[in-house]
């Protein structure tokens, strides 16, 4: 896969995007658990249950099925995102039953020391160009109500909002397919 570069500070980095192996669980968990940390610190519940050792969403099986993209700098994971191209049980609570060909995005995370580099917004570029590439039609993602750093992430993005339910709302983009 194409390197991402990002720069900060007159500094270049590469990161390079790759499908997790199962070697890379325990670094991958590592990430979700200091994302889930630093929600909490935040004053968001979004992803506590993983602070409690609760993965809602397995994640060492969807890395073991092609589900789990990993960025990497240095030989280091900064960034991970968990995509699937079947609804989970959740996905269809949230969504409705749907045989759409979407990407449904998962606990996109980056690394504490990449924050500000906007690492996320080149993650969900490159998801976009894979979903192209795949002639996937639209991205869907939620969050809980309560994470405004999410909501605002995501606009900024070029998701809108398609139905806020009781503590958490869906957002959908196109991908423009050529």
């Amino acid at each position: 896969m194409t390197p991402i570069t990002i720069t900060k500070n007159d500094s270049s980095y590469q990161i390079t995007p790759r499908w997790a192996t199962p070697d890379d669980y325990h670094s991958v968990w590592n990430l979700l658990l200091q994302k889930a940390k630093a929600f909490k610190e935040s004053g968001s519940s979004q992803w506590s249950a993983l602070l409690d050792g609760v993965d809602s969403h397995n994640t060492k099986y969807r890395i073991t099925n092609n589900e789990v993209m990993v960025y990497e700098y240095n030989s280091q994971i900064i960034g991970a995102v968990i995509l699937l191209h079947e609804q989970s049980t959740w996905d269809t609570q949230l969504w409705g039953k749907d045989k759409a060909k979407v990407f449904y995005i998962h606990r996109l995370m980056v690394s504490n020391e990449f924050n500000g580099m906007n690492l996320g917004s080149h993650m969900l570029k490159h998801i976009e160009e894979i979903a192209e590439s795949l002639s996937i039609s639209s991205l869907r993602l939620d969050y809980l109500n309560s994470n405004k750093f999410l909501k605002q992430f995501y606009t900024i993005n070029g998701f809108t909002v398609t139905k806020k339910h009781q503590e958490f709302t869906t957002m959908q983009k196109a991908v423009s397919l050529n």
